[in-house]
C-alpha cells in the first residue's frame, strides 16, 4: 500500500494524540476510584466540604489545562530547523533509492 509521505506523517500525529488521550482516560478512570475512596474518608473539621471530581483531578495533575508550547530561543529554532531539513533530505534520498530498486 503506497500512501504519500505527508499523509503518513498526518496519520502518525493523529495516532500519537489518540494514544495519549487513551492513556489520560485510563489515568482518569483510576483517579475516579481514588476520588470515591477520598469521599469515604472522614472529614477532620466540621463544616469542611469535600472537593468535587474536577477539583480532585486538578489536584492530582489530570485537570483540563491548556499546555503551551515551550518557548525556544532563536539558536534552538535554527538548530531544530536544520536538523529537520537534514532528516527530510535523508528521507527523500532513501525514498528515491527505494523507488529505483522497486522499478528497476
Amino acid at each position: 500500500m503506497d500512501i504519500p509521505f505527508c499523509r503518513f506523517v498526518q496519520l502518525g500525529r493523529f495516532l500519537g494524540t489518540v494514544e495519549e488521550q487513551e492513556l489520560i482516560d485510563s489515568y482518569k478512570q483510576t483517579a475516579y476510584a481514588g476520588w470515591l475512596n477520598y469521599l469515604n474518608t472522614p472529614v477532620e473539621k466540621k463544616g469542611k466540604k469535600k472537593m468535587g471530581y474536577e477539583k480532585y483531578l486538578k489536584s492530582v495533575g489530570l485537570g483540563e489545562t491548556k499546555k503551551s508550547a515551550p518557548q525556544l530561543s532563536e539558536e534552538e529554532k535554527t538548530a531544530l530547523r536544520e536538523h529537520a531539513i537534514s532528516k527530510a533530505g535523508k528521507i527523500v534520498q532513501m525514498d528515491s533509492k527505494r523507488r529505483m530498486n522497486k522499478g528497476g
